[in-house]
């Protein structure tokens, strides 16, 4: 804002002025409505993180899965809640067109289990000769490379699974990853609700 000089520069009054105005803005407003025009990455995770707490019903979840997406750099969002008595994952939301109920069972995917029992998140890529094979072959049917899936975790307890996909076969980057996980902290309360 200044050029350097001791002990402190000077600014220009229009300078100051901008940065003060920009940190109240900062400080008094998330971004709102449905902009598209929010493009910091920082903003956008902020606003799709307020958006899923202001999540009341199924058609508030729906409109936010295509930010996600865009988040994570997927093509495809899936949200599935967990039912430990059957040992299953109930479909909930998916990007793109809507599904009625779909049901897996984890122990067709061993993947999928350890995601939810070690409460870590993993990614398959249908290249890895080490991927799980029942993961691989849902993959490909739905014409998709890669998976990252991360849990879904309240209170110590696995209530379900994001999970985003790719067309393409490539790893999953730690940003990406860390924001699956943020965005997956908020969807614990939708779940439940």
């Amino acid at each position: 804002l200044g050029r350097p000089a001791p002990p402190w520069s000077t600014i220009s009054a229009p300078a100051a002025e901008t940065c003060r105005t920009a940190l109240a803005q900062a400080l008094i407003s998330s971004p709102g409505g449905d902009s598209p025009t929010i493009s910091a990455g920082d903003r956008r995770l902020e606003h799709l993180a307020g958006r899923l707490a202001n999540t009341r019903t199924s058609a508030d979840l729906y409109s936010t899965l295509d930010l996600m997406a865009g988040e994570l750099h997927a093509h495809k969002i899936a949200l599935s809640r967990w039912l430990p008595e059957r040992r299953a994952l109930q479909t909930l939301a998916e990007s793109g067109d809507q599904m009625q109920d779909e049901f897996f069972s984890v122990e067709d995917y061993p993947a999928t289990a350890s995601v939810l029992e070690d409460q870590e998140a993993t990614q398959v890529m249908v290249g890895d000769p080490d991927a799980d094979t029942a993961e691989v072959k849902l993959l490909l049917a739905q014409g998709y490379r890669s998976l990252l899936m991360v849990p879904i975790v309240l209170g110590g307890e696995s209530l379900g699974i994001v999970e985003a996909t790719s067309e393409e076969e490539r790893s999953w980057t730690r940003t990406e990853i860390n924001r699956a996980r943020i965005i997956a902290n908020q969807l614990a309360s939708v779940i439940q609700t």
